[in-house]
């Protein structure tokens, strides 16, 4: 056993860097003074620079020859097979790249967020141009090194064991069900959510309130505002960051539900095993379940709206807004819009739908960072019927001025994991009668046995069909949605 003994120490070493990263990034997106992006992105390329020379050093594969699979657990098994994995990823991968795709990944996420409304195009451009080459440079190297595709390395990054054969019928299949929302959407005029003005002091304080009956532990976790909602930090110091719209607080509430399920996903993952790999998440498509899991199915839900109305009312007020009706029929009807975040439930899986087919081509080299708004409205006019404004465009979203390929597919395949889960648990603890309380103990305590406790044990398939109890379909997220309409 002491050569597993020593490689758990080394994995450990690798997990505390990628911890520091993970807080370094959270800084740099909260609190950081302007000027002080340099630096940071100086140091988070030195620590990702650390990260890879561990996984891909001579004394992995050495310790991985030397050890004894016949005297160790199934769990230690599980962790010398995702060792074994990201040292072959790291192993095919020149460090220089690594090294350059931090620091270019940085400074474009840095002027994406000075620029974001996009007056000026050009400049951002010259930046993102410099991350795609660098991201295709990589994805075409390691895919000749795995013998996958370029699109399936970076599916692999995200989510381990996804590939686009996966997606696509998937895919298919939610296509046609958007579709039959085109025409609806084209005769739509564009109107704007109307909430009363809530200032955002008091959003905290309440959201706060809601986090707290979702379990979410302060204690070992922060909650701070941001441009972009985002979950980060490690098991045992959790940060969630997220905007809050004084005249949208509904809006801050769905972003806070969503950011919740990714905190409980990794606040409650195998502490016996914290440090190594196969006490991770199980990947962002299992990461984005969880989060639309809270978000949608049942922040969505009538029966959670209906508890929701009952504490804003008495709160804030305003009967008017925040009676159930008009909260069901809020997240209920198709509305009219090119924001992402902000899009109904029944045309959301076009806006991923769009960024795929995009980042797709932006890899194989057959779209342009030059050509990405004119295919981007292409895009938006065939699916959604929507001219987009210029607020509406590809910098909508962080993602990719940060390098993160291959994580929106994530977002839908995730919301198909969040439908059955949703459905297995309705079966097994009821769970629109725990929601209609606000209640979330039970809930938290069966995601628990499905798939915190699970770390990264199981395979990305093995998974969906053990916490699920069936193989990845898109009926039950169809389903759900169609009840949702007839309701």
């Amino acid at each position: 056993m002491k050569y597993y003994r020593k490689l758990e120490k080394l994995m450990n070493k690798w997990s505390l860097l990628y911890g520091a990263s993970m807080i370094l990034q959270w800084d740099s997106r909260t609190m950081i003074p302007k000027r002080s992006h340099l630096l940071r992105s100086e140091q988070i390329s030195l620590l990702s620079t650390m990260q890879y020379e561990i996984l891909a050093s001579d004394e992995i594969i050495e310790l991985l020859n030397y050890i004894d699979n016949s005297i160790l657990n199934d769990w230690q098994k599980a962790n010398i097979r995702e060792i074994f994995r990201l040292h072959n990823i790291a192993k095919k991968l020149p460090k220089n790249i690594i090294n350059k795709l931090a620091k270019e990944t940085a400074k474009c996420e840095k002027h994406w967020r000075v620029r974001t409304n996009q007056y000026d195009q050009e400049y951002l451009e010259k930046y993102f141009e410099e991350v795609v080459t660098l991201t295709r440079e990589m994805a075409f190297l390691l895919g000749d090194g795995l013998g996958l595709s370029a699109y399936d390395v970076l599916l692999e990054q995200q989510q381990p064991g996804l590939r686009d054969d996966l997606i696509v019928p998937i895919f298919n299949q939610i296509e046609l069900f958007t579709k039959d929302f085109l025409s609806i959407r084209k005769n739509l005029v564009e109107e704007k959510d109307n909430w009363p003005v809530i200032p955002v002091n008091q959003q905290i304080k309440f959201i706060k309130e809601l986090m707290s009956e979702m379990r979410f532990d302060f204690s070992t976790g922060r909650l701070d505002e941001s441009t972009h909602p985002f979950t980060g930090g490690i098991s045992g110091d959790i940060r969630i960051c997220s905007y809050f719209k004084p005249d949208d607080i509904i809006l801050s509430i769905s972003a806070i539900m969503h950011e919740m399920g990714h905190a409980s996903y990794e606040s409650r993952l195998p502490k016996k095993l914290r440090g190594q790999p196969v006490s991770d998440s199980r990947g962002m498509c299992f990461h984005e379940g969880i989060a639309l899991f809270f978000e949608k199915q049942i922040g969505h839900s009538k029966e959670y709206l209906e508890y929701l109305s009952e504490i804003l009312e008495k709160e804030f007020g305003y009967l008017k807004y925040f009676n159930k009706d008009n909260l069901k029929n809020n997240f209920n009807k198709i509305k009219r819009s090119g924001i992402r975040v902000s899009a109904d439930d029944f045309t959301y899986p076009a806006h991923i739908i769009i960024r795929y087919k995009i980042e797709k081509e932006l890899i194989s080299g057959n779209l342009s960072v030059k050509e990405l708004n004119d295919r981007w409205r292409y895009l938006y006019n065939l699916y959604l019927g929507i001219t987009p404004h210029s607020y509406e465009g590809p910098w909508q979203d962080i993602h990719w001025a940060i390098g993160l390929f291959g994580y929106f597919p994530c977002y839908l395949i995730g919301g198909v994991i969040s439908a059955q889960l949703f459905n297995k648990a309705q079966k097994e603890i009821l769970i629109k009668k725990e929601i209609s309380q606000g209640k979330f103990n039970k809930i938290q305590k069966w995601l628990g046995e499905k798939i915190y406790s699970k770390g990264s044990y199981f395979d990305f398939e093995d998974l969906i069909i053990s916490s699920c109890g069936q193989s990845l379909s898109a009926n039950d997220f169809i389903n759900n949605l169609v009840e949702r309409l007839n309701q």
